[in-house]
């Protein structure tokens, strides 16, 4: 596994970001984490992958973030708390969590004739405005 760290404040598209991150503060959970994953997508347009899909659902669950780095595609789950109430972002990825978005990427590779495909499972975690990208959580 590979773990990048991150600052939002200064980082390219400060603005942006910021607004983000405000919204984030005030809003539901909901808003939260979609305030999150607009970072995320953000930060890895920003690192050169191509944002495919976003919020892809299917009966096994869901995906945040599905994109093209290189030739390998990438599905990201994006954890963002706005407080340290129940753990940090990392302890929210859990065992279960980590089969959920395996059986949900592995339906969408089938779905999509995609088998072959390079594959792996990041995730983004978003701590105030510390982000922690780590690369190939499954291995």
């Amino acid at each position: 596994m590979v773990i990048v760290n991150w600052y939002i404040v200064g980082g390219p598209e400060r603005s942006r970001r910021s607004n983000c991150k405000l919204r984030a503060k005030m809003g539901t959970t909901k808003q939260i984490g979609e305030a999150g994953e607009d970072l995320a997508a953000d930060y890895l347009a920003g690192q050169g992958y191509e944002i495919i899909k976003r919020n892809h659902r299917n009966r096994w669950g869901e995906i945040d973030i599905i994109a093209l780095d290189h030739d390998t595609l990438v599905f990201v789950e994006v954890k963002k708390k706005s407080t340290d109430r129940f753990g940090s972002p990392g302890e929210m990825i859990t065992p279960n969590k980590i089969k959920k978005i395996k059986d949900t990427a592995e339906n969408y590779l089938v779905d999509n004739n995609l088998r072959e495909v390079s594959w792996r499972i990041d995730a983004i975690l978003l701590d105030g405005p510390h982000l922690d990208h780590l690369k190939n959580i499954t291995a």
